[in-house]
């Protein structure tokens, strides 16, 4: 490129430059552009300018910076060299004046936001939802604490566990309410150490809680259950002419019996009752809370009912 210089493009760079106070180095900061090739601008130096378009890349960018007509100043340095010139191409970023811009809100980005938002909040619920149906039920006993000593044959278990799970006390099946409580009688049976065994299980996954509780039972020696009925007896009646079943009860307990094949007769008894039965050849006891109820037939020694709830139990004269 030739040295000789452009008349007026320079002055009116410095001119404009000082006319808004700025340095050649601030300049040189802003424009991103060697202080060394902004100075050649001004002292029309072009020699040390690199070649080609790298001149009108230069001058564009320091024309927009001082507020000056760029068109004016391309024509005068194509009026002055002559000869086709190469269009302005995009600088080097070192020279780009363009003033970076943060990140922008969008519609788009809203949208995108939400739905990535959204999907996590739906997974998470979907992982707690799935942790809820399958860890171990949450289980709480109430009573009796560890250790307690009741002087009362009745012992009352109350607790809370998961509203849907399976609750089972010493191996039995027990009902729970809407808000997963759940009561049951326990009938102490001696004196001494008792104990209980509790299982939460959930239905889904089958993980279970257990409870093992320990307490004592101490009856005064009135109420005392001895082996053979104690101090409560029933009404006997001669073992040769059939059969006879008196029952004893510890709690309110309904039975159902029918004789020699008749009619069933329903009915309740309270705690401490005694009813005899007899029969030719055949009695049938149906019974809920067996575990509450003693039987003796044909004056032998007392025996209960049964362990769980409802039990049924016939006697023929053949069998005894």
């Amino acid at each position: 490129m030739s040295e000789a210089s452009v008349e007026g493009i320079g002055e009116q760079l410095r001119a404009a430059r000082e006319h808004h106070h700025i340095t050649l180095r601030g300049a040189s900061r802003r424009l991103k552009i060697r202080e060394a090739y902004l100075k050649a601008l001004e002292d029309e130096d072009f020699a040390v300018l690199p070649q080609g378009a790298y001149v009108l890349g230069f001058l564009r960018n320091y024309a927009l910076l001082l507020h000056l007509n760029y068109r004016e100043l391309r024509d005068q340095y194509r009026k002055q060299f002559g000869g086709k010139i190469a269009e302005e191409t995009e600088i080097a970023p070192e020279a780009s004046t363009r003033k970076r811009i943060g990140f922008i809100l969008t519609p788009a980005r809203v949208i995108a936001f939400t739905i990535i938002v959204g999907s996590a909040l739906f997974l998470w619920y979907l992982f707690s939802q799935y942790q809820s149906l399958t860890r171990p039920p949450i289980l709480e006993l109430s009573s009796p604490l560890e250790g307690e000593v009741f002087n009362a044959r009745s012992i009352r278990i109350t607790g809370r566990t998961d509203h849907n799970a399976t609750l089972r006390i010493n191996g039995e099946e027990v009902h729970l309410s809407t808000e997963g409580i759940f009561e049951r009688e326990f009938v102490a049976l001696k004196n001494g150490p008792e104990s209980l065994e509790i299982v939460s299980e959930n239905r889904i996954s089958g993980k279970q809680t257990i409870i093992h509780r320990n307490f004592n039972v101490a009856l005064p020696s009135s109420d005392a259950i001895l082996p053979n009925g104690g101090n409560t007896t029933g009404t006997t009646a001669p073992v040769d002419t059939g059969i006879t079943i008196s029952i004893r009860t510890l709690d309110s307990v309904w039975f159902r019996v029918s004789v020699d094949d008749g009619a069933n007769e329903d009915f309740l008894m309270e705690d401490g009752q005694t009813r005899t039965f007899h029969a030719k050849s055949k009695i049938y006891v149906r019974s809920g809370k067996a575990y509450a109820a003693y039987v003796s037939v044909n004056s032998k020694p007392e025996e209960l009912m049964g362990t769980t709830s409802v039990v049924e139990r016939t006697w023929t004269l053949s069998d005894l």
